[in-house]
């Protein structure tokens, strides 16, 4: 069992990112899951429910905007956006998919 019992789940198809952070967040008592598609995110996500997603946007296959909507439709679960994507409109579409999860908590 881990310190701190959080599972989080680290999706980037970087190989050399996914190894750092794993590492890093492991030694601070995390457990930790990781893919490097959008599929295996999703599928990660049922097989383990990770209590948070690192996530990079830009990913082959479905991109990290799509698992975020995907997350979206069934999990208030909270995802932190790692991406060298620097363009205003993905910016723009990944904060409306952190206020979409916001405002429904605020209607519980």
């Amino acid at each position: 069992m881990t310190k701190s019992g959080a599972r989080i789940l680290v999706v980037d198809d970087e190989i050399e990112i996914l190894r750092a952070l794993q590492r890093s967040l492991a030694a601070h008592g995390f457990e930790v899951f990781t893919a490097n598609s959008g599929e295996d995110a999703l599928e990660e996500i049922g097989r383990h429910r990770p209590d948070l997603m690192l996530l990079d946007l830009g990913l082959p296959g479905i991109s990290g905007l799509e698992v975020c909507r995907q997350v979206r439709l069934s999990s208030n679960l909270p995802i932190i956006v790692l991406s060298v994507k620097d363009t205003e409109r993905d910016k723009v579409l990944a904060l409306d998919l952190v206020q979409m999860i916001m405002s429904r908590s605020h209607l519980a």
